[in-house]
């Protein structure tokens, strides 16, 4: 018999096959980004979470160190859904983020998007 739960997990794997991501052990999925990382070219900001069980807090450092003009900022009480679980802090380290940086050239001004909006 055909389960809808393996026909879920079938359609993942095809998924991630698709996505040049693979399976491990069938719960963990590995990717690769290192190469991708190195070549972003504008200020990041990397949000962590200590408590995140997804990506661990070694993984999250080397991100950010991997990314050029990045800044890490770590949420102590926090997991892996930092946007649902302390949006509020959030919101406040992104708009203090984008303060600190200039527009990029030929981008809209927060103007534009208002009235556009």
């Amino acid at each position: 018999m055909y389960s809808a739960r393996r026909a879920k997990a079938h359609k993942r794997a095809a998924f991630l096959k698709d996505h040049d991501l693979t399976v491990s052990d069938g719960t963990r999925i590995e990717h690769h980004t290192a190469e991708f990382l190195l070549q972003i070219a504008v200020p990041t900001l990397v949000l962590a979470g200590r408590h995140d069980h997804f990506t661990p807090a070694s993984v999250q450092r080397r991100m950010a160190d991997l990314i050029p003009d990045s800044e890490l900022i770590w949420f102590d009480e926090s997991g892996h859904l930092l946007p649902i679980e302390v949006p509020d802090e959030v919101a406040a380290a992104i708009v203090d983020f984008l303060a600190r940086w200039p527009p990029c050239p030929g981008a809209p001004s927060a103007r534009h998007w208002w009235i556009a909006a």
